[in-house]
């Protein structure tokens, strides 16, 4: 195994709020490898022609679907836990994964259907010596339209209940954490201003500033994504989501909405 050290970067958000472009950014840099998060997209950053190092990723995914399957029972649980620590090592042995520092990797609150799959952010502190959680908050009503858009529910409405407990428990799990580990970055502030952001980023996962600035460019990031849903939804699909997610609801997870502006815990 390699006796070098790690940091392991855990991309924290609901679905359609933008983790899958900061996972890009994250892990599109010297040093850095991003292992997706998503059944369908097994890297980010991994070429689809190195079969090995996409097996190696694919089996990882499998084991953090087993480490959170709720049904699981404790020695599965257990044994999904090591195995992932035993795939990241089997990564870096590979000759173009020697020298990396850092490990990208993200999943959703909840991921796939019902909830049965579930993070818990405290197993990644009981399992790696070295992680930050970069966590991305995203205007709620955008996110519902975007989990739509990809057909991640039925209907709006579902999308947005889905989107709101996504939102509580990510909460609710931050509260229970040292703030120093973890990072909260704005969807919106991203689109609209990226490279202030992205230094601050990269200051937080200790990774290569104008690196990850380059890499950002190369996404496009835009403030048009930010009203997009606005015009694909009707008037009242609008108005149904303003309802929904009135000032009650986003006090729900009022240390998402009140740290909204990226902070720094360092």
């Amino acid at each position: 195994m390699s006796t070098q050290p790690y940091r392991f970067v855990f991309v924290v958000g609901v679905s359609g709020s933008g983790s899958t472009m900061l996972t890009r950014i994250l892990g599109g840099v010297p040093g850095a490898v991003a292992l997706g998060g998503h059944v369908n997209i097994p890297s980010v950053s991994i070429p689809d022609d190195d079969v090995h190092a996409l097996h190696i990723v694919r089996r990882f995914n499998a084991a953090t679907e087993r480490l959170w399957d709720r049904q699981a029972v404790l020695t599965l649980r257990d044994g999904n836990g090591r195995a992932m620590l035993q795939l990241i090592e089997e990564l870096r042995m590979l000759e173009a994964y020697r020298n990396t520092t850092h490990v990208v990797y993200k999943r959703s609150f909840l991921f796939f259907e019902g909830d049965r799959y579930r993070p818990d952010l405290n197993d990644l502190f009981e399992l790696f010596d070295d992680v930050r959680l970069v966590v991305t908050y995203r205007d709620p009503r955008a996110s519902t339209a975007s989990s739509l858009r990809r057909k991640f529910g039925p209907h709006l409405r579902a999308c947005a209940v889905v989107i709101e407990e996504q939102l509580t428990y990510i909460a609710a799990q931050l509260a229970t954490l040292d703030p120093a580990r973890y990072i909260i970055t704005a969807y919106e502030d991203l689109c609209a201003n990226p490279v202030p952001i992205v230094r601050q980023l990269a200051r937080f996962c200790d990774q290569d500033e104008e690196a990850m600035v380059r890499r950002a460019h190369t996404e496009n990031v835009e403030v048009g994504r930010n009203d997009r849903w606005r015009s694909e939804l009707s008037a009242d699909e609008i108005a149904f989501l303003d309802r929904f997610f009135d000032a009650r609801r986003l006090r729900q997870w009022s240390l998402l909405t009140t740290s909204s502006r990226i902070v720094s815990r360092t």
